[in-house]
């Protein structure tokens, strides 16, 4: 079950260029559980040690901090009272946790939105270039079964209705990874069915013409065998228009940057190491 000890404190709707969100005057120590602390996970896919959107959350005094290489701001997204709060993660650490799924009709919804910062070029544009991206996370025993939340979006830029965009998500309690270029539509979709209140990380990846999703357990005893699935395509150029186009954790939004209230899929959980790169 997800550890007791949750954190109340809210974000504000807004962006920290290049810096910290969800930071608060608090001495206390992040809560740990040993018993659910994954030790030496040596079977894990690495994280990108490079990339150029990782977030992380340091220490509670910190908050969520960007670590990659880009300049961009950390904002939320919220919708009837949604807030973002922290909970100990995987390692112990603290981990960013999404609200909690309900079937009321207006319940709590929030996302982390990453932007471009300053007025430079696309940090987030991959074009031709092959690209990953991907996060550890916890999923809710209950995250799915009503009609604006019938999904949980992990990762993502852009949306259906953009001529470019790239997702991670956990489909129907699958792992899923698609991307959208200017030349095609490619999916691929884990058949294997994920363990709800498990930990798991998972990564996609464009490379020419295949993506590919690795995910694996997140285990006491390591990390678990990781499982890769492929779809052959030829998605040509994921290049947005728009720089102001957020990448998202945990939701969805529209055009005018807020969450769309119709079809969230609101990840109800926990997510750690977030991440976006560009492979040279």
């Amino acid at each position: 079950m997800r550890l007791p000890i949750r954190f109340g404190w809210g974000l504000a709707v807004g962006t920290v260029a290049a810096g910290s969100l969800l930071a608060a005057c608090a001495d206390v120590a992040p809560p740990r559980n040993d018993s659910n602390i994954a030790s030496a996970p040596t079977a894990l896919v690495p994280l990108p040690s490079d990339a150029e959107v990782m977030l992380r959350v340091p220490s509670l005094e910190e908050g969520i901090v960007q670590v990659g290489k880009a300049d961009v701001s950390i904002g939320t997204a919220t919708l009837d009272r949604g807030t973002i709060t922290l909970t100990a993660g995987w390692d112990g650490e603290p981990a960013i946790d999404l609200p909690d799924f309900t079937k009321a009709a207006n319940y709590p919804r929030a996302a982390l939105v990453v932007t471009n910062a300053g007025d430079g070029p696309d940090q987030m544009n991959p074009g031709e270039k092959d690209f990953s991206w991907g996060a550890d996370f916890w999923l809710d025993a209950d995250s799915l079964g009503s009609a604006v939340d019938n999904g949980d979006n992990l990762i993502q830029r852009g949306i259906w209705t953009y001529p470019n965009y790239f997702k991670a998500e956990v489909d129907e309690g699958h792992p899923a990874c698609a991307v959208h270029g200017d030349d095609d539509y490619v999916f691929v979709r884990g058949y294997e069915e994920l363990k709800p209140e498990t930990w798991y990380r998972l990564t996609c990846t464009r490379r020419e013409d295949e993506v590919t999703i690795v995910f694996s357990e997140i285990s006491p005893n390591g990390g678990g065998r990781p499982i890769l699935h492929s779809a052959a395509g030829h998605t040509g150029s994921v290049t947005f228009a728009d720089r102001s186009t957020p990448l998202l954790i945990g939701g969805k939004v529209g055009a005018d940057g807020q969450l769309l209230a119709g079809a969230t899929d609101q990840f109800n959980g926990v997510v750690m190491n977030p991440f976006f790169m560009i492979h040279e």
